[in-house]
């Protein structure tokens, strides 16, 4: 058995976890996940490595970007502004968050929900288009939380 220093544990560990939760988001929930038989597991774990490592970074992400169109539709906020909700897409949701909370010096901001979609960049825009009365700048909404999910949910059902 291979000997890892405390510091590459903690890495391999929290890599892992980053790939356990993207998996059980794409496969639409822990319970989901885990009724899948081991190979659509597998492939749903290769998808989600996958899109770990896209999320990794700006540059890699601008690049994947161009061709890989798979992703999460989310929903971050701030406990400041409990109507004030950014809708967007991403290849790794929690990826996403870490940026917002390093302008945060309390990182309150929260990801509030993240629903896998095949082509993130049509979902997104559809989501925007439905709530654009409510668009305060750029991927910005005032709106309500359970009718921000609500939304996402009905798009998810109907793709």
């Amino acid at each position: 058995m291979q000997s890892y220093e405390p510091v590459d544990r903690l890495e391999y560990y929290t890599w892992n976890n980053a790939i356990r939760k993207l998996a059980e988001n794409i496969a639409g929930g822990r319970k989901e996940y885990s009724a899948l038989n081991k190979e659509e597991r597998l492939s749903i774990r290769e998808m989600a490595k996958q899109l770990y490592d896209f999320g990794r970074d700006v540059p890699t992400a601008a690049k994947a970007e161009e061709t890989n169109r798979q992703g999460f539709v989310y929903i971050i906020g701030h406990p400041s502004w409990p109507d004030l909700l950014k809708i967007g897409r991403a290849f790794n949701p929690e990826s996403r968050l870490k940026g917002y909370q390093t302008g945060c010096p309390k990182r309150d901001y929260r990801l509030h929900y993240a629903v896998y979609f095949e082509d993130c960049y049509v979902a997104e825009r559809a989501i925007h288009a439905y709530h654009v009365k409510w668009r305060r700048e750029g991927e910005w909404f005032y709106i309500d939380l359970d009718e921000a999910i609500h939304s996402i949910d009905k798009l998810k059902e109907t793709t």
